[in-house]
C-alpha cells in the first residue's frame, strides 16, 4: 500500500480513487469532480496516520490537520480491509489495489 491506485466505495456507492506516491495521497470523488489530499506517515507495516491537508469535498466532517489513524487488518489477494479511526469515531472499509 506504500504506493500505487487503490478503489472503494463512498456512501452512495461511488468509487473512490486512491492516488499513494511517497507521502502524497489524493483521493478523486465523484469521477474527480472533488479531491482530498492529505499526507501518509507509516508507523509500521500495517499502521499508518493520515494527515489531511485539505478537502474540496462537499461537507467533508474532518478539517485540515486532522489525522486519521488506519490499520490494515487483512490483505486478501488485491483486497485491503482496514479500520479507521478519526475524531473518536472509526469505520471499517475495503481497498482494492488497481494498479
Amino acid at each position: 500500500m506504500r504506493e500505487g491506485k487503490f478503489m472503494y466505495k463512498d456512501s452512495d456507492g461511488d468509487d473512490i480513487i486512491v492516488t499513494i506516491n511517497g507521502e502524497a495521497v489524493t483521493e478523486d470523488h465523484k469521477g474527480g469532480k472533488y479531491v482530498l489530499i492529505s499526507k501518509i506517515k507509516w508507523i509500521s507495516d500495517c499502521e499508518y496516520e493520515n494527515m489531511l491537508v485539505m478537502s474540496t469535498v462537499p461537507k467533508f466532517p474532518l478539517a485540515p490537520g486532522t489525522v486519521m489513524n488506519v490499520t490494515i487488518d487483512k490483505v486478501d489477494g488485491n483486497n485491503i480491509h482496514f479500520t479507521a479511526t478519526a475524531i473518536g469515531k472509526s469505520f471499517h472499509g475495503i481497498m482494492k489495489k488497481i494498479k
